[in-house]
C-alpha cells in the first residue's frame, strides 16, 4: 500500500452543503466526483463493465474500493455572505428583467445560491486529500483527481464557477498549470486519457486569451459573456434548455426534459490559476442530451433538443481553442 498526499486550494468560493445548508468538506462528496470525471476520462457508455471497473477503484455501496479517500482540513473559512463578504455589486433592474452592476456577471453565475443565502467556503481555503493504496489505483485517482480539478468544481453552481480547486503538488501528472495554458492542458489530458485506458468525454475547451488580476474579475467576465447572450437570445425558449434543464419561466412554467425533471448543463464555465494570474475556461462536454425518444416540454408542447445555442455563444469568446476531441 501506497499513500500520496495532494494540497488543494479553493479558489472560488464553494457552495458545499452539509446539514442545514452549512459549508463543510466529506470524503464521500469526492469520491462522487472523482467517479464522475473517472467515467468522462473514459468516455464510454453505462455499460456493467464500466461499472465494474470502476466500482473496483472508488467502491460501491456492497465493497470498498482500491483506494481510499481521506481529508485533513488545513485553512478552511466559511463565509456567510458572498456578495458582501468579497465586495461585489449588483443588483436586478425590473425595467428590463436583467441584472446590472459592476459584478453582474458573478451575481448571473451564482444567482441561486445568493438566492438561497448559501453558506460557502471561502477561496483561500486549503485541504490535504490523501490517496491510499496499489500504484495502479492510485494513479487512476490522480487523473481523475486532475480532471475535476482542471475541467470541474465542487459543490453548487460548479458548472457555473463555484468551487474551483487548485493542486499545489504534483503525483504522476503535471498537476500545477503552467503557460502557455493551451499546451498544458492538451498534454496533460491526453496523458490521462493514457492511464484511464480512455477516449475522453470532453469536446472543446475555450481558454480566455485574457488573464485577469483575481478570481473576481475572471469570473464575472465570462458571467457577462453568458449572461448577455442568454439574456439576448431568452425568446428562443427551447434552444436556451441547452444550457441546463430545468429551467424557470414567469408564472411557475418550466421548460424542463419529457420525462425527467432535470438535465445538468454540458457547458462548464470555471476559472484556473496560472502562475501570474487567472483565465477563465468553457469547457463543452459531448454526449446525448437526452435519451432516446424524449423530447423537451414547456407548456405541453415538444420539441427535439438542439445545441447549437452552445455553439453560437462559445463563438462569441475572445479565446484560444482546444478541439480535444481529436486527441
Amino acid at each position: 500500500m501506497e499513500k500520496i498526499t495532494y494540497e488543494i486550494e479553493f479558489i472560488t468560493p464553494a457552495f458545499i452543503g452539509g446539514a442545514n445548508q452549512q459549508a463543510e468538506l466529506r470524503p464521500a462528496s469526492f469520491v462522487g466526483l472523482l467517479r464522475w470525471w473517472w467515467r468522462v476520462l473514459k468516455g464510454q457508455k453505462n455499460t456493467e463493465k464500466l461499472f465494474n471497473e470502476e466500482s473496483e477503484i472508488f467502491g460501491n455501496q456492497k465493497k470498498a474500493g482500491k483506494v481510499w479517500v481521506r481529508i485533513r482540513n488545513k485553512s478552511i473559512s466559511v463565509g456567510k455572505d458572498v456578495k458582501s463578504d468579497n465586495g461585489l455589486h449588483w443588483y436586478y433592474n425590473k425595467k428590463i428583467g436583467q441584472l446590472e452592476g459592476k459584478h453582474a456577471g458573478i451575481g448571473y453565475l451564482f444567482f441561486s445560491a445568493v438566492l438561497n443565502e448559501r453558506d460557502y467556503l471561502t477561496p483561500g481555503s486549503g485541504f490535504v486529500l490523501e490517496f491510499v493504496g496499489e500504484k495502479e489505483s492510485l494513479l487512476q485517482a490522480t487523473a481523475s483527481l486532475w480532471a475535476l480539478a482542471t475541467f470541474g468544481g465542487v459543490g453548487t453552481r460548479a458548472r457555473r464557477g463555484g468551487g474551483n480547486i487548485q493542486i499545489l503538488n504534483s503525483h504522476f501528472l503535471d498537476m500545477v498549470p503552467k503557460e502557455p495554458l493551451p499546451d498544458w492542458l492538451r498534454s496533460q489530458y491526453i496523458s490521462s486519457l493514457r492511464i484511464v485506458q480512455g477516449s475522453g468525454l470532453i469536446r472543446s475547451v475555450y481558454v480566455s486569451k485574457a488573464k485577469f488580476k483575481s478570481w473576481i474579475e475572471a469570473l464575472n467576465d465570462i458571467g457577462k459573456s453568458f449572461m448577455e447572450y442568454r439574456s439576448r437570445n431568452k425568446r428562443r425558449i427551447f434552444e436556451m434548455g441547452a444550457f441546463g434543464l430545468p429551467i424557470r419561466y414567469r408564472g411557475n412554467v418550466f421548460l424542463k426534459p419529457e420525462k425527467h425533471n432535470r438535465r445538468a448543463s454540458p457547458l462548464i464555465l470555471k476559472i484556473i490559476k496560472v502562475e501570474d494570474g487567472y483565465r477563465w475556461m468553457a469547457v463543452w462536454l459531448d454526449g446525448k442530451f437526452l435519451p432516446n425518444n424524449e423530447k423537451l416540454e414547456f407548456k405541453g408542447e415538444l420539441r427535439e433538443p438542439n445545441l447549437k445555442p452552445i455553439e453560437e455563444f462559445l463563438s462569441t469568446l475572445d479565446a484560444d481553442v482546444l478541439h480535444l476531441r481529436e486527441v
